[in-house]
């Protein structure tokens, strides 16, 4: 249990917050998300920390508490959430939510994520390199 490994409760909720911080917000090739391609030719790569708001926060911790919820009915016992349930609901929330616009409204969402909708030319979504980001630690609290 991760509480083990650290000093109690406290320590092992300050830990994932930790991680969770570094999953969302560290620039790397697996939390790519949007490339937005501008009028002067110019690419720029949107990250997963560009696009966060606190309802994607919810809809994570709520996925994994949903995760630690079922494994405590089907193993009888109460380990709390995991680490692997936060990073797999982390993840799950980027692949199965739908934030792409619908055509009819891109010019609204781009002026949301700041960008002038005159000088964008194309948003592609950045497609993940591999699915390393998907291993995970064992860690429980």
């Amino acid at each position: 249990m991760l509480a083990k490994e650290t000093d109690g409760i406290g320590a092992s909720v300050e830990r994932l917050i930790e991680r969770f911080v570094d999953w969302q917000f560290t620039r790397r090739d697996e939390n790519k998300f949007l490339e937005v391609t501008l009028r002067s030719g110019r690419k720029e790569t949107l990250y997963r920390s560009d696009l966060i708001s606190g309802a994607i926060i919810a809809s994570i911790v709520e996925r994994a508490k949903a995760m630690a919820i079922k494994r405590a009915i089907a193993t009888q016992q109460e380990e709390g959430i995991r680490e692997a349930d936060l990073q797999l609901a982390f993840n799950a929330e980027y692949v199965e939510n739908d934030i792409f616009p619908t055509t009819d409204i891109t010019e609204d969402w781009l002026k949301l994520i700041d960008y002038d909708p005159e000088n964008v030319v194309k948003i592609a979504p950045v497609r993940p390199i591999s699915d390393a980001r998907f291993r995970t630690t064992s860690g429980v609290i």
